[in-house]
């Protein structure tokens, strides 16, 4: 799935702000910040959260762990060119979605079962068309750009 969702967003990621939003093991995340982005993953378990910040110390990827649900970020984690959300397959990642779009100024990407009803577009995003790999779906959404209309 790495490969697919970098395909997707870029392979080199120099200088762009990313934020992987459920965490899990942190490996978007780590993959990201290897291909020269600014990342911070947040995660609500704080096990996990603690985990991911002893891989990534270990690993010596520059990563910002945070310990928090992905729909009440501190206020000042916002900008991000992009952001990765792989919420547990249970739940609607509706509300989580309109939460992050506020953050993201360039693409949001969703991981998702393939099949699940498909997630709102966010306002001010465009979706691309969905692409699915075996079980799994990735739906993008791109930060709409202004009109040129004059």
């Amino acid at each position: 799935m790495r490969e697919a969702l970098f395909s997707i967003v870029g392979q080199t990621l120099s200088g762009l702000r990313v934020l992987d939003a459920c965490g899990g093991s942190g490996l978007i995340g780590f993959e990201a910040a290897s291909r020269g982005a600014v990342v911070v993953i947040a995660e609500q378990v704080a096990a996990r959260a603690a985990a991911i910040a002893f891989a990534a110390d270990a690993l010596g990827l520059p990563v910002q762990v945070v310990s928090a649900d992905a729909a009440n970020l501190p206020a000042h984690l916002a900008g991000f060119d992009g952001v990765y959300l792989d919420p547990p397959y249970d739940l609607d990642p509706s509300v989580l979605l309109a939460a992050l779009a506020r953050r993201a100024n360039g693409w949001l990407v969703l991981e998702q079962r393939f099949g699940a009803p498909p997630a709102a577009t966010p306002p001010g995003f465009e979706p691309d068309p969905p692409r699915r790999y075996g079980d799994t779906e990735l739906r993008v959404f791109r930060r709409a750009q202004p009109s040129a209309e004059g």
